[in-house]
């Protein structure tokens, strides 16, 4: 057997037989930490040394193109 899993969710991937399993990325939370992180570098006086990040999980959706166990 062979599953077939993607990033990122899209209607078709629901509406596709059979359905795609996907790690759907959280889209909101990536657009408002990112506006944050720059709103933070934009608002800094002091000399930037160093990278700052943030691991947002994605949402793991399984469905019909991944085999059971």
């Amino acid at each position: 057997h062979m599953g077939v899993v993607s990033f990122d969710d899209n209607d078709l991937f629901r509406l596709n037989s059979p359905s795609i399993t996907v790690a759907s990325q959280p889209i909101q939370e990536i657009a408002f930490e990112a506006i944050e992180l720059l709103l933070e570098l934009v608002e800094s006086t002091d000399l930037i040394t160093e990278t700052k990040g943030r691991v947002l999980k994605p949402i793991f959706i399984e469905r019909e193109s991944t085999p059971k166990k």
